[in-house]
């Protein structure tokens, strides 16, 4: 049994995309440790990662103090997570 994200990305193409891809942006409500295990978001930065492409990631907001790889660029909606609660 695979990975659902595995299965996902290969009914929609993804590694042909990022294959033609000079960048890639990809969104997340919450970036923080869950979304590097098993989630689509966890896929799309490490396949970025060994495919030598730059990610640009848009997320509602980001967990403080999460370590990303280098090519991993992030731009949150909201500073902190009270903000975050704030907004909705």
């Amino acid at each position: 049994v695979g990975g659902g994200v595995d299965w996902i990305a290969g009914e929609i193409g993804l590694e042909a995309a990022l294959g033609q891809a000079d960048a890639v942006l990809g969104g997340e409500g919450r970036l923080d440790g869950q979304s590097l295990n098993g989630k689509a978001t966890g896929h799309l930065i490490r396949r970025t990662g060994e495919l030598g492409k730059p990610l640009l990631l848009v997320c509602g907001s980001v967990e403080v103090g999460l370590a990303l790889p280098g090519h991993v660029s992030v731009v949150a909606l909201a500073e902190t997570d009270a903000q975050a609660r704030k907004a909705k």
